[in-house]
């Protein structure tokens, strides 16, 4: 229940912050590098995407078991990242980059779980099990096509 109304006052607040066109781009600063990397990576792969509509924070009311969470609400889409998945590999950035690009696949490029393949949108391939030296760019690639 306690995750429940976390999100519901997150949500609130968020509503509360929206632009005149009803809609909210809101980065957590932990994150903005990731997000900007995101963006980054899209723009170099021919993918142009604009910075609106979009709320990613580091939040307390995700089940333990996900690393994140994306919905969306009409034309706002709001990603959320695990806080004690965030803590205990925040000092490993190519982690937490993986779990901000898995979910901003989700919500800004339409993408769902592929299954057993080689992806970032792979819910089963961890990022712990990822070499960041020799995968990232194969990785990207696929992202974006």
């Amino acid at each position: 229940m306690k995750k429940i109304s976390t999100v519901f006052l997150l949500m609130l607040f968020v509503i509360a912050c929206k632009d005149d066109e009803g809609t909210t781009f809101q980065i957590d600063p932990d994150l903005i590098q990731h997000v900007n990397a995101f963006y980054d990576e899209a723009a170099e792969r021919g993918v142009n995407l604009t910075k609106s509509n979009l709320v990613v924070r580091v939040s307390d009311s995700i089940n333990e078991d996900w690393a994140g969470y994306t919905f969306k609400d009409d034309d706002q889409r709001y990603v959320f990242i695990n806080d004690d998945k965030y803590m205990e590999f925040k000092d490993q950035p190519y982690i937490i980059e993986y779990m901000v690009f898995h979910e901003l696949g989700h919500a800004l490029l339409n993408k769902g779980h592929c299954g057993s393949c080689e992806s970032i949108m792979n819910g089963l391939f961890f990022p712990w099990e990822y070499d960041p030296e020799t995968m990232r760019d194969t990785l990207l690639d696929e992202l974006f096509q």
